[in-house]
């Protein structure tokens, strides 16, 4: 039936008219002949027939010679539909592509972000080296309590962004 022939046309007509495709009809057709001779099996494999309508049908095929007693011999054909595990076979490779590509993106997203937090860390700590400088040059000075006390704020404050600056690098050269 998953080749499109409603029984009553099928029966009594040859296979080889109705699903093999041309290009395979003489190596089949030998095939069957070396089977009737040796009477050994065509082993099961996988085939691409054709439906009614043309279209090709994936199938795993396996034939054997039957031999009824007094009767001629029969050629028993058993296929196995193997569209819907081709379909699945070419979705599953088609995700693969795609998580494949998902994690390139994913890898290149991380390095340009790694590359951005070096990049802005060392231009924060340029500017931050020159107010800590300055803070220094400013303590040297003859300042007020009040004064001194804003300054000593503005150092310690200066230092631990500076900390953090660092960290931010690191992190950034770990990734």
């Amino acid at each position: 039936l998953f080749y499109g022939y409603p029984a009553e046309e099928a029966l009594g007509s040859n296979l080889l008219d109705l699903i093999i495709p041309t290009e395979m009809k003489t190596g089949i057709t030998e095939a069957i002949q070396q089977m009737i001779e040796t009477g050994e099996p065509i082993p099961a494999g996988e085939l691409l027939l054709k439906h009614k309508d043309g279209s090709p049908v994936s199938v795993l095929s396996s034939h054997a010679l039957v031999i009824p007693v007094g009767r001629q011999p029969e050629l028993f054909c058993l296929d196995i539909d193997l569209t819907d595990r081709k379909q699945a076979e070419q979705d599953l490779q088609r995700s693969y592509q795609l998580l494949a590509e998902a994690k390139v993106l994913a890898e290149s997203a991380n390095l340009a972000k790694s590359q951005f937090l070096a990049n802005m860390s060392h231009e924060i700590r340029t500017p931050m080296n020159g107010i800590l400088g300055m803070t220094q040059i400013l303590e040297m000075t003859e300042l007020s309590a009040e004064q001194r006390d804003c300054v000593e704020t503005l150092d310690v404050s200066g230092k631990n962004l500076l900390y953090l600056i660092d960290d931010i690098l690191d992190l950034s050269k770990i990734e």
